[in-house]
């Protein structure tokens, strides 16, 4: 092997630079800058050896290897610039000829960037570390993306069965049906409440293990009334007749909703509108007016009205209006 490292064959510098640990790619040139910027940083190390003293001799008269990696980078930058059409010119030829200051300030920079790439690109130890790095990363986001379709796995189903029921519960509760049960449960709850006083009162009692503490009597519904037939099931059967079972009666015999069903069949049972028309005259002719003596369980006429008072007109114009909101939509 010759003193010159131009004198060796591109197969000789590459195996050269394999043994130096350095970046074995690139052209010629560039392999032997590179050996050259490798001996000079390490000659402290390197110029004892005697493979490697007969490249130092030769290094002293020949271009360093600062020089050598600047012109390296010179002439790849001049290589791409030759592409450019604009280089064809002479004029832009002389323009961009770099001057003593630029050259020396990018020999400086080829020299200071140098070890940075072969540390990044050519070190042996940069690639395992990298690799390792971007395959840790592949592992973590397939465990994240696995992660993710097992929780959407998991809750679509839950999910799904909740949306299906809440539509379920919606459609029957957006009904003018609806809306007359829950009138007529309402006043019924008031006029419970009202027939069972709170009279009931639990005694006091006091704590073997705390003498000084006394409970206070607890008042809770009188439930006794229950077996009443006159204080409580006469009224409760009265209300059920006038605000119930007469206005549905007159629904189902009187139902408008036949006429706009194309088929012919109804499309409520119980014509909304019917049933509120026909509760609200009943509470106002009935109930509210004393002319109750020739309805069934007219004895509880009196305290109906005392209970519910003004429910019954109000739960009727609800009604009315939601059944002809019903029709405009429908």
């Amino acid at each position: 092997m010759s003193g010159r490292l131009s004198s060796l064959k591109k197969k000789e510098l590459q195996d050269l630079a394999k043994e130096l640990r350095i970046d074995a790619d690139g052209l010629k040139s560039d392999l032997e800058a590179r050996i050259n910027q490798h001996l000079a940083e390490h000659q402290g190390t390197l110029g004892s050896n005697p493979r490697y003293t007969q490249f130092y001799s030769s290094m002293i008269a020949s271009p360093g290897p600062v020089g050598s990696v600047a012109g390296g980078y010179s002439r790849r930058r001049s290589t791409v610039r030759s592409k450019t059409p604009a280089d064809a010119s002479p004029l832009a030829r002389r323009a961009r000829t770099p001057s003593t200051d630029e050259t020396a300030s990018e020999t400086s920079e080829a020299s200071t960037m140098a070890p940075a790439l072969d540390l990044l690109v050519g070190s042996p130890s940069a690639t395992p570390l990298a690799r390792q790095a971007t395959q840790t990363f592949e592992k973590m986001s397939a465990v994240a993306s696995s992660a993710s379709k097992v929780v959407k796995k998991r809750t679509a189903k839950p999910a799904g069965a909740a949306l299906r029921y809440t539509t379920r519960a919606r459609a029957r509760l957006s009904t003018a049906g609806t809306v007359n049960a829950l009138a007529a449960a309402t006043e019924l709850a008031v006029l419970v409440c009202e027939l069972v006083p709170t009279t009931a009162k639990l005694g006091g009692f006091t704590l073997p293990w705390a003498p000084y503490v006394t409970a206070k009597a607890v008042v809770v519904p009188d439930v006794a009334v229950l077996a009443s037939y006159a204080r409580f099931w006469l009224p409760v059967l009265f209300w059920a007749v006038h605000a119930v079972g007469l206005p549905a009666l007159a629904s189902y015999v009187f139902n408008f909703t036949v006429v706009k069903a194309p088929s012919g069949r109804s499309r409520y049972t119980l014509d909304p509108f019917t049933f509120n028309v026909v509760k609200l005259l009943l509470a106002h002719y009935v109930v509210g007016h004393r002319t109750a003596f020739w309805t069934p369980f007219a004895g509880g006429r009196a305290a109906v009205d005392d209970a519910v008072d003004a429910l019954p007109y109000i739960g009727s114009a609800v009604g009315v209006l939601t059944a002809i909101y019903v029709a405009i939509l429908l």
